[in-house]
């Protein structure tokens, strides 16, 4: 991608993070279907056509690497056509590939623009303001279906996302990115508190369970830099004090939100689907380790939801309830299947490659943040990446995009500089 960035889009740039809070508008019940969930798409797909004719004019405008994933994404697209034929259930499969693969291509193109802080940064509290304006209006003062295109179904808050675990992702991407482009440490604190208020109130399990995780990885991280540095005393100094403040707080909470995860697994069918879901994407992978695209993708998952659900009956040490799931494979229509993990449907997608690549840019981004004493962005990518794995599909939720993607322009700079020293002053700039 070039180095710099015309005004036109800067401009484009700003207003596609401008909007990502709206992740279930209206236009989603036009022919556009989920593509229109996100208002976000509008600038996003314009800056999809100003790249295509810059290649046509310079075929050096993209990286290899991108030319590379487009070319893999026709290979394995045509294998799952040659495997499952064009029609599963009365679907369409060639057109829900093509549907699909837009929507990845939205979802990973902010990971190839280049930035400008002072655009995400007010950009970045334009959302915020969004997002808690709809925490106020929708789910405080009622008007549950205000730039809304679906039934808020468990009537917990949701702002304008689609549900609550979607709103708790969101905010932790906008919180992360905001935060970490504001210079003053007093606007940091107000939109971190800010930011946090809204995690708690969506009452999302997994959005605070993985930020709670993202926290601990962090401390990990820094165990392990002081273990091999000669700094161990400085380590327990520092986290001692901090494990004896906070550390019956986090326990309490972490207990609780272990016990309501192991109900809900008992009790209700969400959890049991993610983690049969979860299973059947392994299935598939096993089966066809170089993926089946997204035009295989239904039919795959489809067929081997059963083998998952009896390997869980057998092994599940937990009872759980397959009532969502067993309607998944007996639905005339299987439209919204998916795994509902970012991760699981990539492997399904693209098989090993798309694992180990995601597995490896995890540890070199996590590593390269560290690196650059990045604490808010390393907590906030870290958690991100957790909930992506665990129970986000992504696609739609642009605010995750804009945010990782950030923290990756961050991590770069982190190539060219020194390794961590605890305490030499950070540098804000990017280059």
């Amino acid at each position: 991608m070039t180095k710099r960035t015309s005004r036109s889009q800067t401009v484009l740039i700003g207003l596609a993070l401008l909007l990502t809070p709206f992740s279930d508008f209206p236009i989603q019940n036009t022919p556009l279907g989920f593509l229109g969930a996100s208002p976000s798409f509008i600038p996003l797909a314009l800056l999809i056509c100003i790249f295509a004719v810059g290649f046509l004019f310079n075929k050096n405008f993209l990286p290899i690497s991108v030319l590379l994933a487009i070319l893999w994404t026709g290979v394995v697209g045509a294998y799952g056509l040659l495997v499952y034929g064009t029609n599963f259930l009365d679907e369409n499969l060639l057109d829900k590939g093509i549907r699909l693969t837009v929507l990845l291509l939205l979802f990973l193109l902010p990971f190839v623009l280049t930035y400008e802080r002072k655009v995400l940064r007010y950009a970045g509290l334009g959302a915020m303001s969004i997002l808690l304006g709809g925490v106020i209006w929708i789910d405080m003062l009622g008007d549950t279906m205000f730039l809304h295109g679906s039934p808020n179904s468990n009537m917990r808050p949701r702002s304008f996302t689609l549900e609550s675990s979607h709103l708790s992702m969101v905010v932790i991407a906008l919180t992360t990115l905001t935060i970490s482009t504001l210079a003053r440490p007093i606007f940091q604190i107000v939109v971190g508190l800010a930011g946090f208020a809204v995690l708690v109130y969506s009452g999302s399990k997994g959005g605070l369970a993985v930020l709670i995780a993202g926290c601990a990885l962090l401390v990990i991280f820094y165990f392990f830099y002081a273990l091999f540095s000669g700094r161990l005393s400085r380590w327990i100094r520092y986290t001692v004090p901090l494990f004896l403040l906070g550390g019956f707080a986090l326990g309490y909470l972490s207990h609780r939100v272990v016990d309501s995860l192991a109900n809900d697994l008992e009790q209700y069918t969400s959890s049991a689907t993610r983690v049969t879901l979860g299973l059947s994407s392994l299935w598939v992978l096993s089966q066809h380790p170089l993926g089946v695209g997204t035009t295989g993708y239904l039919p795959a998952l489809v067929e081997n939801i059963p083998i998952a659900i009896r390997t869980l009956e057998v092994y599940s040490p937990i009872k759980l309830n397959f009532d969502e799931i067993q309607g998944y494979i007996t639905a005339q229509s299987d439209k919204e299947i998916s795994t509902k993990s970012f991760f699981f449907d990539g492997i399904i997608y693209f098989g090993l490659p798309f694992a180990l690549t995601f597995v490896v840019a995890t540890f070199w981004l996590l590593k390269s943040l560290f690196s650059r004493r990045e604490w808010v962005l390393f907590v906030g990518s870290a958690s991100l990446i957790l909930g992506l794995m665990v129970f986000s599909g992504g696609l739609g939720l642009y605010a995750i995009s804009f945010a990782l993607a950030w923290a990756k322009a961050r991590a770069i700079v982190a190539d060219g500089v020194p390794k961590a020293s605890f305490a030499s002053p950070r540098s804000n700039s990017i280059q």
